[in-house]
């Protein structure tokens, strides 16, 4: 457990910490990312200031690129990833058009409501928010303004660590990527990201608030999702951190089985909870949210991404781009024969069923036709 005691030692250690825990799973390909567009070493892992101010480059081969995230807006899919790019399907992903976006930072996730209002979020703390189905998208914070707010919301408080950190990040400037983002409504958010930041909106994104010091997370650990289900919202993070809350404004730690990183969840038709990370770890939370259960996914490969599909059955990825599917609420799991599988970041289910997979080689699509077959094997 990390102990801070100075903003010196805060920040040193903190880089270092960082470093270790994103060499896998999927901050480990967004950094790659980040270092690659930046033309610096992977373990730089900021990107330039200029990506805030230049706009995303358009490219022929942008749906080959890499993409981190993939998201449904009604019966259109959004993808986001490496140099701001964005991508549109109105055909359930069999193909893809770029789109013009304000910035070049890497975006690491997106979620819609519904068919018009959207946000992405990424690298240099930025949050884009888009009201006509992704076509175009306006910059609503950045790293620099995050960390002023979070610093005016600490300024008069008593508590020296909030203080500290809220500096630091001042003086970091605009460099910590949000990695998670979740809206209940048109109006209601939360993003989330690295050492542990967490914003709140309650217009649309045109005003942001800190809840820094509202999440139980005082060794600042890297936070990767924000969801809610049956009621609650959940945050996934490194070191066995799961947070949850019935409001969405102080989040309290939850004891897991598991101390390693945990890089999403999804919920199951009947509402039971299922958290995925590192070396294959997966757990499954009974209706009571008092017992947990080890789930079998046949390879100790890190889990990266899961989504449920509209039968009600749950399918999860692995890094090295095996996809899982289970009939039974995600008590056990079957591997899919998938062909030429690569790393995988983000699934997504089509509006005609199909599986969207976005990765290190972009865009894939696998059709509900084959789940089906494979299914029945």
């Amino acid at each position: 457990m990390l102990l801070i005691s100075t903003i010196t030692n805060h920040n040193a250690s903190l880089r270092m910490k960082y470093l270790k825990s994103t060499l896998t799973g999927p901050l480990a390909l967004s950094l790659l990312v980040a270092a690659s567009t930046a033309g610096i070493s992977p373990l730089a892992w900021s990107q330039p200031k200029d990506v805030l101010e230049r706009p995303a480059l358009m490219s022929s081969r942008a749906s080959r690129s890499v993409l981190l995230a993939v998201a449904r807006a009604d019966q259109r899919l959004v993808s986001v990833g490496n140099g701001g790019n964005v991508l549109l399907s109105d055909d359930n992903g069999k193909t893809w058009r770029q789109v013009p976006v304000p910035v070049r930072a890497t975006l690491t996730n997106v979620f819609f409501v519904d068919a018009k209002n959207g946000w992405a979020v990424g690298h240099s703390g930025i949050v884009l928010a888009s009201h006509d189905g992704g076509e175009t998208w306006e910059k609503q914070l950045d790293g620099k303004l995050a960390a002023k707010i979070n610093a005016d919301l600490v300024k008069e408080s008593g508590d020296d660590f909030q203080r500290r950190n809220a500096e630091q990040l001042v003086q970091d400037g605009p460099d910590k990527p949000f990695l998670g983002v979740y809206f209940a409504d048109a109006n209601r958010g939360w993003v989330v990201g690295a050492y542990g930041i967490a914003f709140t909106t309650e217009d649309g994104g045109k005003h942001w608030q800190s809840i820094i010091p509202n999440v139980e997370n005082r060794q600042l650990r890297h936070l990767y999702s924000i969801q809610a289900v049956a009621g609650k919202f959940y945050i996934t993070g490194e070191q066995g951190t799961l947070l949850a809350s019935t409001d969405g404004t102080k989040f309290s730690a939850v004891k897991t089985p598991y101390a390693g990183t945990y890089f999403g969840l999804v919920s199951t038709a009947d509402q039971q909870l299922l958290v995925y990370g590192l070396r294959g770890n997966v757990y499954r939370l009974d209706g009571t949210g008092d017992r947990w259960g080890k789930v079998e996914v046949g390879a100790p490969l890190t889990v990266t991404a899961g989504a449920r599909l509209g039968n009600g059955d749950v399918v999860l990825a692995d890094e090295t781009g095996r996809i899982l599917k289970s009939h039974d609420s995600g008590k056990t799991f079957q591997a899919l024969s998938i062909p030429n599988p690569s790393y995988i970041s983000s699934v997504a289910i089509a509006a005609d069923g199909a599986i969207v997979l976005a990765g290190a080689r972009g865009m894939t699509r696998i059709d509900a036709s084959t789940l089906t077959s494979e299914s029945k094997r």
